[in-house]
This record gives C-alpha cells, structure tokens and sequence, in this order.
C-alpha cells in the first residue's frame, strides 16, 4: 500500500481505498466506517453532510461497506514489485496480460451508468457548498499528460450498469483471468528479466519514471474514457510514490515445462512448487 501517514493524522488519500492502515499492531486492515462517514469507510473526509446523502439515490444498487473480498489498491510500483517477490511472483509483463485478455470485448466494471448518476449527484452536494470527493478522484493518470478536461473528468465508459460504483469484489468476474479489463487497473512490466535485476526501491522509482520498465494496464472502476485499458501507460517517478487509488497488482510466475507427461500433471507440479500456496497437507 501506500505510505503510511504519520502518528495522529488522517488518512490523506484521495479517492476510495478500501484498506488502510492500522497501528498498535501493525497491520493492513479494512476500512471501516466513523459514525459521521456517509461513504461507509470508501472515502475519506465524507462527513458533515448533515440530511444529505453522499451517494446518489438514483443508484442501482447502493455500496456495501468495504470487505475482505475487496480488491488491493494503492499500492506503489516498488510496493507492487516487493509483494510480489515475496510471494515467490512477480507482476505480469504487457505481452502477458495481453495474452491473458485474448479477443475479449472491451467490457468489465468501468465507468458506467452508476458512475455517472453518482457525478452528478457529488456535483449537486457541491453546488450546496459541500467540499466532498467525486467518484472519479484519485484515479491514475498517465505521465506527463494533461489534466482531463472537463468532459473527460464527467464522462462515462459505458451506458450500461453492473450494479458497482466502486470495487467489484474478487472472483466476482468471469472467465479465466477475472477483472482484467476494469475494477482496479494493474502494474505491468515491459522486461521482466530487467525488473528482477534491478536492485532496490530506488532503482524501480527511476525505472518507472524512465518509462522502462513498470506500466499501468487494464484501465478502472474511476477511470476516465480517454485512457486506452489495453495499452502499457507511462509512470511517473513523483506521482507514483503515493500509488493509485485504482491500481492494484496482478501476480505471475515462470511456468517453464520438458520432457513428457500430461497437461494435468505439468499443472500439478507448477503449482505443487509455487511459494505463494500452502504446504499441501
């Protein structure tokens, strides 16, 4: 995740994060509700609202609080390629993904009709004098291009609705490889072999603002239309360090295989040897 605010101070991220963090002991937990907090624990700062609601009563379905099925997000580059080393992984290269998506329609839980119900309504509460976040805020922009115009920044992916203003919860979706267009986006790295060589945090923040090596893929559940979900986006160095409240990371491993033997049998001995899964009993 991102880094962690200081000793007595608010949880300064912008836009939804459903995990946070927590001290005395720490740990990452869920985000959970304070008794004036009309986000049910999404955002932060979502208080005084007084009779107003802060989600549009048009919505086809109203959020639920964050849970454990919620996806991880805000998560740097460095902290993207750490976790996944720890776990005997490493995040996908750009061919991968692309590999993994195949021919799918540009579907998935984007911007749609929910989200736009839900603009317009943040836009009403702030015409009232309300200073709350929009639906779109904390989104990830590409490096080194402009702020979205004002259209891009109220416009939608899609007329339809899948009932989710927020994050789908994980293995919500279908097919092989759930999520990949949409929910949250996902690192990506243009040279694997590069990434695993370089050494330490430093050396990943220059890689990601050189735009060499980690890429951001696969577009969100918040953001804006303009950006292509299909093709590698640049990453800033500066904008990074914080993560995004929409990227989170996808892991992958070297699944090499010789000699004979079936498919369920090279299958069995991939995973009987992955770091991340338990002993098996």
């Amino acid at each position: 995740m991102s880094n962690r605010p200081e000793p007595g101070l608010p949880d300064a991220r912008i836009g939804p994060r459903p995990w946070v963090w927590r001290r005395a002991p720490e740990v990452i937990a869920l985000s959970r509700s304070a008794s004036d907090d009309k986000s049910l624990g999404w955002l932060s700062g979502v208080s005084g609202l007084g009779d107003n609601l802060y989600y549009s009563p048009e919505l086809s379905r109203q959020p639920a609080a964050p849970s454990l099925d919620s996806p991880m997000q805000y998560l740097s580059p460095v902290a993207a390629v750490i976790a996944a080393k720890a776990l005997g992984c490493r995040i996908p290269t750009a061919e991968e993904w692309t590999a993994a998506l195949g021919e799918k329609p540009a579907t998935g839980n984007v911007r749609d009709a929910s989200w736009k119900k839900q603009f317009s309504h943040v836009q009403t509460l702030v015409a009232k004098g309300f200073d709350v976040p929009g639906p779109g805020s904390g989104a990830f922009r590409p490096f080194g291009t402009a702020k979205p115009s004002a259209a891009d920044e109220g416009a939608a992916v899609t007329d339809a609705d899948d009932g989710f203003l927020w994050f789908a919860p994980i293995n919500s979706g279908a097919g092989a490889f759930e999520h990949l267009l949409g929910n949250v986006a996902e690192y990506v790295t243009e040279d694997a072999a590069g990434l695993d060589a370089i050494a330490g945090p430093d050396g990943v923040y220059a890689a990601a603002e050189r735009a060499e090596k980690v890429k951001v893929i696969g577009g969100s559940a918040i953001a804006p239309p303009s950006i292509d979900p299909r093709v590698p986006q640049a990453v800033g160095r500066t904008q990074a360090r914080g993560g995004f409240a929409d990227v989170g990371l996808r892991l992958a491993f070297p699944a090499p295989r010789s000699g004979g033997g079936s498919e369920t049998d090279w299958r069995k001995q991939v995973l009987g040897q992955a770091a991340y899964l338990p002993p098996a009993k």
